[in-house]
């Protein structure tokens, strides 16, 4: 029985990490795509190639009266999903 609660823990921790890599990866997904998207590049391309089962909304936005992308990436985890985000200003065009 010991080793049953044992195995157990070991499961739940190693899932754990595993959670939190993934979130960790979403988010530097997320900052990557609000990057490309921001230089006029295609985001979506650049998250099919990195993560196809990554599912990835890009809006633009407005703030302080400049034009700016938002991205949310939700990618499964060995928990739970995970969402990140990111926004950035669009860069001028010169």
């Amino acid at each position: 029985m010991v080793f049953t609660a044992l195995a157990a823990t070991v499961g739940l921790l190693l899932a754990g990490f595993s959670t939190v890599a993934t979130r960790s990866a979403a988010e530097a997904l997320a900052r990557d795509i609000a990057r490309v998207e921001a230089l006029g590049g295609d985001g979506r391309a650049l998250a099919g190639d990195r993560e196809p089962e990554a599912q990835v909304s890009i809006a633009p936005i407005t703030v302080a009266g400049h034009d700016a992308v938002s991205v949310e990436v939700r990618q499964p985890a060995a928990l739970f999903d995970v969402t990140a985000s990111a926004t950035i200003v669009v860069e001028p065009e010169s």
